[in-house]
C-alpha cells in the first residue's frame, strides 16, 4: 500500500516544484487548487404582527339640569352605577386573550441498544487539521502550505475499491442510562470486503490495531467531554498509534481519540461525528519518517513542518502534536 500511494502524492505535490535545473515553475504549469464549497445560510426572522390599540369607550359626563331637590338624594346611587359602567367598560376595552394551545409531550429517544458483540465503525473522512505542512517550491522562498493538498489527497483514497480503510471497533457496547461507562475499543488499520460497485460489504482489522482500554462511552445527555447532548466516547492514552493516510504514514506517542454517536430512530447507533485523533510525533520519528515526491525525492515529516510550530512531550521528547479529524459510518463485521 505504502509505494504507489506515495507515487500518486508525489505526482500530486510534484506541480507545486520545479525541475532541478529550473528555479521557478515552468511555464505553463497551473497549480490546481482545492474546490472550496461555501455553504450560505441566510436566516431571516419575520417581524410580529402589530397589535391594535384597545377601543377606548367614551363615558359621558351626567349633567343635573334644574334637577328637584327630591332627585338629590339619588345621586349616590346615580355615581356609584357610573362609575361600575365604566370599570366593565374598561375591562371589555382590551383584546381578546388568544388560547394557547397545548404543547404536545415529546416522545424521549429511544434507549440505545446494546451490542455485546461489538459495533465497528470505517472511516469516511479525514482532515489533518495541526500542525500545518507546507513545502519549499524555490530555495530561499517561505514554506508554501500544503495542507489542503495533503487533505484532499487523502480524501480521494477513502473510496472506490481498493480505498484506504481505517477502522474503530467497539465492544462490548453499551451506554448506561446514567453516568459512564468503560468499554474496550480498538483503531487501525481495516480490510474490507467490497461488491463490484465498491460498496463496503464488511470490515476487520488488517495486523494489530491498536488498543485502547478502558474507553469511556457516555449516553445521551451524559457526555461531558463536548458538552452536547449527543452521546459520546473519549479513549485513555496509548503509548502508540500508526495511521497509515494513503502512503502518508503518521506514527503518534501519547495519542487518543474521542468523538460523538448518532442513532437512528430505533436506537441503532449509525455513525461517529466530530470525532478526533490527537498524538504526538517525536522529532526523531519525523525525521526518519519519508514521503516520496516527483521532482523532490524523499522528503521527511520533518521537513514539512516549521520548527516554531515544536512542542515537548512528557517526557520532555521535542516534536509535534498533530490533530487530525474524522468521522466514520458503522459497517458489518467480518469476523
Amino acid at each position: 500500500m505504502g509505494r504507489g500511494w506515495t507515487t500518486s502524492l508525489g505526482s500530486a505535490l510534484a506541480v507545486l516544484g520545479c525541475a532541478t535545473e529550473a528555479s521557478t515553475i515552468g511555464a505553463g504549469a497551473d497549480v490546481a487548487t482545492a474546490v472550496e464549497v461555501v455553504a450560505d445560510a441566510t436566516v431571516g426572522a419575520d417581524a410580529g404582527p402589530d397589535l391594535a390599540s384597545p377601543e377606548v369607550s367614551v363615558v359621558a359626563d351626567v349633567a343635573l339640569l334644574d334637577a328637584p331637590l327630591s332627585d338629590l338624594a339619588n345621586l349616590s346611587d346615580a355615581a356609584d352605577v357610573a362609575a361600575a359602567d365604566t370599570a366593565d367598560t374598561a375591562t371589555d376595552a382590551g383584546p381578546d386573550t388568544p388560547d394557547v394551545p397545548d404543547v404536545p409531550d415529546v416522545p424521549p429517544l429511544p434507549k440505545p441498544k446494546v451490542e455485546a458483540d461489538g459495533v465497528m465503525f470505517r472511516v469516511d473522512g479525514v482532515l489533518v487539521k495541526s500542525p500545518p505542512l507546507c513545502l519549499v517550491v524555490t530555495a530561499g522562498d517561505p514554506c508554501a502550505d500544503v495542507s489542503a493538498l495533503i487533505n484532499a489527497y487523502i480524501g480521494s483514497h477513502l473510496t472506490g475499491n481498493q480505498a484506504l480503510d481505517i477502522v474503530g471497533f467497539f465492544k462490548p457496547f453499551e451506554l448506561l442510562a446514567t453516568g459512564p461507562n468503560k468499554i474496550g475499543m480498538s483503531f487501525g488499520r481495516g480490510d474490507c470486503l467490497r461488491d463490484g460497485n465498491g460498496e463496503v460489504i464488511a470490515c476487520g482489522f488488517w495486523g494489530d490495531p491498536t488498543y485502547f482500554e478502558n474507553t469511556t462511552v457516555m449516553g445521551p445527555g451524559n457526555c461531558t467531554v463536548f458538552n452536547a447532548p449527543e452521546a459520546c466516547y473519549s479513549t485513555t492514552t496509548a503509548p502508540g498509534l500508526v495511521l497509515d493516510l494513503g502512503g502518508v504514514p503518521l506514527g503518534f506517542t501519547e495519542a487518543f481519540t474521542a468523538g460523538q454517536f448518532t442513532f437512528d430512530d430505533k436506537g441503532t447507533v449509525k455513525k461517529l461525528q466530530k470525532a478526533y485523533v490527537q498524538g504526538f510525533m517525536t522529532k526523531e520519528t519525523a525525521e526518519k519518517t519519508t514521503i516520496t515526491v516527483q521532482g523532490f525525492g524523499d522528503l521527511t515529516i520533518a521537513s514539512m513542518l516549521s520548527a516554531n510550530d515544536m512542542s515537548t512531550d512528557a517526557a520532555g521528547n521535542a516534536g509535534w502534536y498533530f490533530e487530525i479529524d474524522y468521522t466514520a459510518s458503522r459497517v458489518p463485521i467480518k469476523f
